[in-house]
């Protein structure tokens, strides 16, 4: 169902939305917990380092020395910085700050992620 965003608020850990096309509490009730899809055209304008999460989910991960290392299969948010979590070729999950001396290039043309394995970050 398409709507308008007429106001958007930030309350504690939510988003409350005001939408054109609906005037009553009782209107919105049904879609309570719900996600809200936009179109790409209409999403924020994104910085060159930046990306969509949905772009970066099944990527391909090569390490800086060349070898395949795994995929990206989600992104944690975290008040810190975005983790990223890949799975390894054994089919282990291992999770990668996203830091400039960690996540060294996204290429979403190439469809791979270049990643720098620091010293410990296996090994948990």
């Amino acid at each position: 169902m398409p709507v308008t965003v007429e106001q958007a608020r930030f309350f504690k850990n939510m988003v409350i939305l005001k939408f054109k096309e609906m005037n009553r509490i009782e209107d919105c009730e049904p879609f309570r917990n719900k996600d809200i899809l936009i179109t790409r055209d209409q999403a924020v304008k994104l910085n060159p380092d930046e990306n969509f999460i949905a772009d970066l989910i099944g990527l391909k991960v090569l390490t800086d020395e060349g070898e395949e290392f795994g995929t990206v299969k989600d992104i944690l948010q975290t008040a810190a910085n975005d983790v990223y979590v890949i799975e390894g070729p054994e089919g282990k999950e291992y999770l990668f700050p996203s830091i400039k001396e960690c996540i060294l290039n996204v290429d979403l043309e190439a469809g791979t992620v270049t990643v720098h394995i620091m010293d410990g970050l296996l090994d948990l």
